[in-house]
């Protein structure tokens, strides 16, 4: 209980009940344009600005966040920190989260009709019926995570919809279509880029290069700024224990991003 109650101020706290923007808004050309969109998808979760490369936070607080999130002190530091989030990341280690949540989303919706009802009021009687069916070798991936049976029932009511608010239920039907959690780990470059910069470790140029890097693979692996948006959902909750109030949170500020017309992602083309 006590844990939730702190999970919960902690997310209070991070003054991400409106989306923040920089006025007078910097003149971006396209290319920069299109980071910030991508970008606002974690900066709006984080209370940051999201139509600005710079971060609103001071030099000297971006610097202590680098050093006490991401080890990150210097140029060098960020180089090597940015790297290995672009090269690998988080997203092998979800993968197989991400393909049990397809599997079991194909599997209830190929249900019958009164089955299917089972999942609003019977949903561990569903996963039941789900692994059951299950081959062997997913069986067997599924116990490598090492979930239990209430964790595993958890995260995939979670998945379909159930037990959330209407901010969550927004992202339901996008993660059908999500296929890899790279949003994630490339959305996390941005935001260390923004705050290297920021923090004077290196130039806006080098750190804008670093992001350009990551347009083409991430236009490849996703249709739209809204799989963009679900993908990044996914790999946030899936990073911080899947805690309520860490999906509440992405969730809400997510959706209140995407419902905003005046936002850059609302604005600047995904391809």
């Amino acid at each position: 209980m006590a844990g939730k109650l702190m999970d919960k101020l902690n997310h209070a706290m991070m003054f991400n009940n409106w989306l923040h923007f920089k006025d007078p808004s910097p003149a971006l050309d396209p290319q920069e344009q299109w980071i910030v969109a991508f970008g606002s998808t974690i900066w709006s979760f984080l209370g940051d600005y999201v139509n600005a490369f710079e971060s609103e936070d001071d030099q000297a607080t971006c610097q202590k966040m680098l050093e006490k999130w991401w080890g990150v002190t210097d140029a060098e530091s960020y180089r090597e920190k940015t790297q290995a989030l672009a090269s690998h990341g988080q997203r092998g280690e979800f993968q197989p989260y991400v393909d049990l949540i397809r599997d079991f989303r194909n599997f209830v919706d190929n249900l019958s009709g009164m089955s299917k009802m089972k999942i609003g009021f019977l949903p561990t009687s569903v996963v039941s019926s789900y692994f059951k069916k299950s081959d062997t070798s997913f069986k067997q991936a599924m116990k490598d995570l090492g979930l239990d049976s209430s964790d595993l029932t958890k995260m995939l009511m979670l998945c379909y919809g159930y037990g959330e608010g209407d901010d969550f239920a927004e992202f339901i039907e996008d993660f059908a279509n999500v296929k890899t959690t790279l949003a994630w780990d490339a959305v996390r470059v941005v935001n260390v880029s923004s705050l290297a910069y920021s923090a004077g470790y290196v130039s806006k140029e080098e750190a804008m290069q670093v992001c350009l890097q990551l347009v083409a693979p991430v236009q490849q692996a996703y249709d739209s700024w809204r799989n963009v948006a679900a993908a990044y959902v996914m790999g946030s909750w899936l990073w911080d224990e899947r805690t309520d109030a860490r999906l509440d949170n992405v969730s809400r500020t997510t959706a209140m991003l995407l419902n905003n017309s005046t936002t850059l992602i609302n604005q600047v083309p995904f391809k």
